[in-house]
C-alpha cells in the first residue's frame, strides 16, 4: 500500500523514462527495475487507461474513472508519475521521492557492460583485480566517511548512529575485503593496501567526505543508497558463485558473502532508513542539494566501472602503486619534484571552460586555499598559502558558481580541499593545476612564494608522504575533466 507521503507528491504526468511499449499482444510498462506486461486488449478495451499510458490525460483526469484506480495506484506506488513542487519537504516525503530516484540509479548502475563481461569471463584478470579492489577501496572509505559525518559534519542527524556506523564500518575492509588470498596469483595484501585507487574512486570517495562535513542531509542518502543495495544480497551471491568459477578463484567472495549477511542482520539499511522516517522538514533548496550531491556519489561509482572497464593491461598483472619516492629521490626538495612531473606530461594549454565551471573551480581553489591556510604552521607555507588565498578570493564569485555543469569539476575541487590539510602538497596540487590549465597560472610573484616554501619541504618528509601519487591523480582527475561531456542534472525533484 502507498504511503500517504508518497500519495501527496504525486503529480499529474509520468515521468519522461517511463517506457510504455505496445506489441501485438502486450503493453509493457517499465521504470527502472520494474516492469508489468498488461493485455493490448484489455487495455484498448479501457479507453481511459489507454489515454493515460498515451500521456493524453492526466492522472486527476483518469482517476475520476474507477477502472483506472487500480493502475493509477499501482504506478504512483513505483513513483512512475513526477513529483509536486514544494516550498518544504518532510524527511518522510524526502524517502517516498528517494526511493524511486534510487531505483533508476541501481537500473542504470546494474545494466553497465561490466557485469556481464565478467560474470561470462570475457574481462581479464587486470580488469578483475580493478574491480576487486575498487570494492575495498569503497568499503575502506565507509568508515572515515561515517567518521567525518559524526566529527565535523554540519547539524548532524545523528551523531551517535554515524559514531556507531564509523566503529562498525572501519574494520570491514581488513576483515572482509583485503583479499589476503593465494587465488590472486603475484598480488599481495600490501599491494591491495597501497594500490593506487582509479580516478572515479577517488572522486567518489573524496566527495563522500566533504558531502560528509557540508550536507548531512546528502550524506545521509549516499549512505542509504549504498546500503540499500543489500536488496540484492541473493542475486549478488550468485553472481560471485559465477565469478568464482570463470575465474578459477573459488572461495574468494566467502569473506564478501560473510560481510553481506551481517548488513542483513544489522539491518544497515533499515536503520538509515528509519533516519528518514521523521516529520522534520528542510527546505526545497536544501533538498535540491542533498539530491545533487547524492546524484553525484552515483554518478563517479557508475564512472567507477568504466575505469574497471579500462583496465586491460594484457595478461601481465599490472599494479596501480604509488609513484616510488625514489623516482625523486635525486631531487632536494618538493619544488624540484613539482618541476620535474611537470616535463612528463603534455596537456591543452587552452583548454575551452563553461564560465560556470570556471567559476565554480576559481571559488573551489579559494575554499581550498583558505583550508590549507588554516593548516600551514611553517613561515613559508602561510605565506605561500596566504598569497595563494589572496590571489583566488579576489576573483572568486560564490553566487555564481553553486553548481558546475562538468561533475568533474567538483571532483577537481574536492582533492585540493582534501590535500589541504598538508599545504606542502596542496601548494604542488595548485601550481600543478596552474601549469595544466592557463585560466588557474598563478602570478610571478605567488609562484615565487610557492618556491620558497617547497624549497624547504623534503620529498620524503613523512608528514606529507607520497606527493608525487597526489600529483598524478591529479592529472589523471584532469584528464577526466577535461575529457567529459557529462552535464549535471539540471533539477531532481522532477525528474
Amino acid at each position: 500500500m502507498q504511503s500517504k507521503e508518497a500519495t501527496s507528491l504525486v503529480s499529474e504526468r509520468l515521468k519522461d523514462n517511463v517506457s510504455v511499449v505496445f506489441s501485438n499482444d502486450k503493453t509493457t510498462i517499465t521504470y527502472a527495475l520494474w516492469e508489468v506486461k498488461l493485455p493490448v486488449s484489455w487495455v484498448n478495451a479501457r479507453p481511459v487507461i489507454k489515454d493515460l499510458l498515451d500521456r493524453r490525460i492526466s492522472r486527476a483526469q483518469a482517476l475520476e474513472n474507477p477502472m483506472a484506480n487500480a493502475l493509477v495506484n499501482l504506478l504512483s506506488a513505483q513513483g512512475c508519475f513526477t513529483s509536486i513542487e514544494k516550498t518544504h519537504y518532510s524527511l518522510k516525503e524526502i524517502k517516498a521521492l528517494f526511493d524511486p530516484l534510487r531505483s533508476e540509479w541501481y537500473a542504470t548502475y546494474y545494466a553497465h557492460l561490466i557485469w556481464e563481461q565478467i560474470r561470462t569471463g570475457k574481462s581479464n584478470r587486470n580488469v578483475l583485480l580493478a574491480w576487486l579492489i575498487h570494492n575495498y577501496h569503497i568499503s575502506r572509505a565507509a568508515g572515515i566517511v561515517a567518521a567525518r559525518m559524526a566529527a565535523l559534519g554540519k547539524e548532524t542527524i545523528s551523531t551517535q548512529f554515524f559514531q556507531q556506523d564509523a566503529l562498525e564500518e572501519y574494520w570491514h575492509c581488513d576483515a572482509f575485503y583485503s583479499l589476503d588470498t593465494p587465488l590472486l596469483q603475484g598480488v599481495s595484501l600490501d599491494d591491495v593496501k597501497s594500490y593506487v585507487p582509479l580516478p572515479s574512486s577517488l572522486a567518489f570517495e573524496e566527495h563522500c567526505l566533504q558531502v560528509a562535513e557540508t550536507d548531512p542531509l546528502g550524506h545521509l542518502l549516499i549512505a542509504y543508497f549504498q546500503e540499500s543495495s543489500i536488496a540484492f544480497a541473493s542475486a549478488s551471491n550468485d553472481f560471485y558463485q559465477i565469478v568464482e568459477d570463470q575465474y578459477d578463484i573459488k572461495g574468494l567472495f566467502n569473506t564478501w558473502k560473510q560481510h553481506i549477511q551481517i548488513d542483513v542482520n544489522h539491518g544497515h539499511a533499515e536503520g538509515l532508513g528509519q533516519l528518514l522516517d521523521s516529520a522534520a522538514e528542510v527546505e526545497a533548496a536544501v533538498l535540491e542539494r542533498a539530491l545533487r550531491n547524492a546524484w553525484l556519489g552515483f554518478y563517479f561509482l557508475c564512472c567507477s566501472l568504466d575505469d574497471i572497464q579500462q583496465e586491460q593491461h594484457g595478461d601481465e598483472i599490472y599494479l596501480r602503486l604509488p609513484v616510488e619516492q625514489n623516482a625523486a629521490r635525486n631531487l632536494p626538495n618538493l619544488w624540484e619534484a613539482l618541476t620535474s612531473h611537470l616535463g612528463t606530461e603534455k596537456f591543452p594549454q587552452t583548454a575551452r571552460l563553461r564560465d560556470v565551471d570556471q567559476a565554480f573551480l576559481v571559488d573551489g581553489l579559494c575554499k581550498s586555499a583558505f583550508r590549507a591556510l588554516g593548516f600551514a604552521r611553517d613561515h613559508d607555507q602561510i605565506i605561500a598559502c596566504g598569497g595563494v588565498a589572496t590571489a583566488f578570493s579576489r576573483h572568486a564569485k560564490p553566487s555564481e558558481s553553486d553548481n558546475p555543469l562538468n561533475p568533474w569539476s567538483l571532483a577537481i575541487t574536492n582533492h585540493l580541499l582534501e590535500a589541504a590539510n598538508c599545504p606542502a602538497t596542496w601548494l604542488m596540487l595548485t601550481s600543478l593545476l596552474g601549469e595544466r590549465l592557463t585560466q588557474f597560472k598563478l602570478t610571478d610573484a605567488v609562484r615565487t612564494c610557492i618556491e620558497q616554501a617547497l624549497r624547504g619541504c623534503v620529498v620524503s618528509s613523512s608528514s606529507c608522504p607520497l606527493p608525487l601519487t597526489a600529483l598524478r591523480q591529479l592529472d589523471e582527475l584532469i584528464v577526466r575533466w577535461l575529457g567529459s561531456r557529462d552535464l549535471m542534472p539540471h533539477r531532481l525533484l522532477q525528474i
